[in-house]
Parts: structure tokens; sequence; C-alpha cells
């Protein structure tokens, strides 16, 4: 039984801020005859719109992504726009969990919920970030489930 969907990539970040993109996922998810949760952003179009529709959202972060002010993720484009230091990433992810704050890459502490933590398969260290996270989380206090 499908548990979930998360749009992936452009979809993701388009249906993150654009409700008409946002209906679409949001219809998918609705044509299943089961109860599927929805991955995506605190607070954005997409979470609203589908908390609307009565689906449960899964509230995601990134750990290994820089953050803009508007909680949007910084574009690839830039050099800062990934978290490779493992303590760096370490420190993000507490941030979310425990006290549902980030710092944007402007400095400013901006709320945000997080109940899953994703690491992109891309990141050159990915595995090592995960290993890492995989053994500190539980140090700090969070449970890994």
């Amino acid at each position: 039984v499908l548990n979930h969907i998360k749009p992936h990539g452009a979809l993701y970040n388009l249906a993150s801020a654009d409700a008409t993109v946002a209906k679409l996922v949001i219809n998918v998810v609705l044509s299943f005859p089961h109860r599927v949760k929805l991955y995506a952003p605190y607070n954005s179009v997409m979470a609203k719109l589908a908390s609307s529709e009565h689906i449960e959202v899964v509230h995601e972060a990134f750990a290994d992504r820089n953050y803009n002010d508007d909680l949007s993720l910084v574009s690839r484009q830039f050099d800062n726009a990934l978290k490779t230091e493992k303590k760096a990433v370490l420190d993000h992810v507490l941030d979310m969990v425990k006290h549902q704050k980030i710092r944007s890459v402007n400095g400013k502490n901006i709320d945000i919920k997080a109940s899953t933590i994703c690491v992109h398969g891309d990141t050159k260290n990915a595995f090592e970030i995960l290993k890492f996270l995989n053994d500190e989380l539980p140090k700090n206090g969070v449970v890994i489930d």
C-alpha cells in the first residue's frame, strides 16, 4: 500500500510556491482510494492547500541545503546552496527538529517544522553525512524512527 507521495526536484519546488501546480499534485493524492500522505515543505502553498483538503502533510526539510528567508532553497546555481560539512549539517538538523528554526543564508532565524529530513543522494559526501547524522542525532536527544 502506498504510504506517501513526494514530488521531486523542479515539480516539488513549483508545487511549493505555485497554487496551480500544487492543486495538480493534490488532485493526484486525492485520486487514490485510500489515504496517502503528502511530503511538503512547511508553510508552502502545497502544504497549506493539502491541509485544507484534509490530506495528512508530513513536513519535510533538507539537511544538506541552505534556505532563503522565505524558506525556499538556495538555488544550486550559487556556491552556498549545499551544506557538506558534517557538523554544520548536524547543527542545521538539530535546529530544525529541536528548536523548529533554521538560520537562513541572510542570518535570519526562521520558523520551520520538519518531521522528515532529506539528504540528497547527489551531495558529494551524502553517505558520510547520513552515517554521521545516524550516529549523532540520538546522542543529541533526537529519536530516529
